[in-house]
C-alpha cells in the first residue's frame, strides 16, 4: 500500500530532479514534485503540488491584434501588443521576424523591443510574427501567439483614354471617348470623372 509520508534517500540525486532556477530577484522550481512510493527501492511516482506556482511559456498568453490592409507604399502603425505575456521568471527578451509568403521568416534587424515600428514603406504583403524569451525558464525564442498580416494592395494606375480623336462637322455629336485603359490597382473601388 502506498504512503504519502516523506521518504530520504541519499542515494537520489534531488537537485536533478527539483531543477531549481535562480537569478539575482526570482527563484523558481519549474520541476518541483511530490513524490509516493511502494517500496524504497521503487522509483518515486511524479503528482504535481497543488498550487505550486511554477514557470511556463512567456509566450503562450500575448496576442498581436488584427491584421490590416495598406495602400502600396505606405507604412503601416506600429504593431502594439493586445495581451502581455505572463508565466516567466526576470525580463523578457524579444525579436521580430517577417514574411513575404507567410510560411518563411527571417529576423528584422534591430527589433527588439514588445512592439514593432515601421521605418520603410511596404510595397507587398507581408507578415509579422514576435518572439520572446527569458534568462531562466525559458532561454529559447519562441513565437507569441498571432501572425500579424498586412496586406498591401497593389499599386494604383490611373489607365488611358482613347486618344485617336475623330473630326465631326458643325453642331455634330462625338463619338464617346472610350479607354484604352482601365484604371487598376488600390483597393479595387475605383470610381471616374
Amino acid at each position: 500500500m502506498k504512503r504519502s509520508t516523506p521518504y530520504s534517500n541519499s542515494n537520489w540525486d534531488f537537485s536533478s530532479i527539483w531543477n531549481i532556477l535562480y537569478d539575482a530577484d526570482h527563484i523558481s522550481y519549474p520541476f518541483l514534485r511530490a513524490f509516493t512510493y511502494d517500496t524504497p527501492d521503487a522509483n518515486p511516482e511524479v503528482n504535481p503540488i497543488p498550487g505550486l506556482a511554477h514557470c511556463t511559456d512567456p509566450t503562450g498568453a500575448p496576442n498581436i491584434g488584427s491584421d490590416i490592409a495598406i495602400c502600396y507604399n505606405t507604412k503601416p502603425n506600429t504593431i502594439v501588443i493586445v495581451t502581455q505575456p505572463t508565466g516567466y521568471i526576470g525580463i523578457l527578451d524579444y525579436k521580430w521576424q517577417s514574411s513575404t509568403d507567410g510560411t518563411t521568416f527571417s529576423d528584422i534587424s534591430g527589433a527588439n523591443s514588445s512592439s514593432l515600428s515601421f521605418s520603410s514603406n511596404l510595397t507587398q504583403t507581408t507578415w509579422y510574427k514576435r518572439l520572446a524569451k527569458d534568462g531562466t525558464c525559458n532561454t529559447t525564442f519562441a513565437p507569441s501567439y498571432g501572425v500579424w498580416k498586412v496586406t498591401v494592395y497593389p499599386q494604383f494606375t490611373v489607365g488611358e483614354i482613347n486618344s485617336t480623336g475623330e473630326t465631326i462637322c458643325y453642331n455634330g455629336n462625338p463619338a464617346e471617348i472610350g479607354s484604352k485603359t482601365d484604371a487598376s490597382g488600390g483597393d479595387g473601388s475605383i470610381s471616374y470623372q
